[in-house]
């Protein structure tokens, strides 16, 4: 299952069954590469709150042409 959360009012949860595409990514061998067939996803928010921030990442400069790299052969799975 994962968890998706975003403000100001989105909060789902995601089941499904996940499988291994690529083992070791080729820019990174301690990365792999997984494919979820979504199963259900189901509605967590309540009309009573609102979602004030999110988990926001970036990678540190001297990470960014890894991060950068990372991503394109995430792009590119065919």
């Amino acid at each position: 299952m994962i968890a998706l959360v975003s403000p100001p009012d989105i909060a789902v949860s995601i089941r499904g069954r996940a499988r291994v595409v690529k083992q070791r990514m080729n820019h990174d061998e301690h990365f792999a590469m997984l494919e979820i067939d979504i199963e259900e996803v189901k509605n967590d928010m309540t009309y009573r709150v609102v979602i004030d921030s999110a988990i926001t990442i970036s990678a540190k400069a001297k990470y960014q042409p890894w991060y950068e790299a990372t991503m394109r052969e995430l792009g590119n799975t065919e």
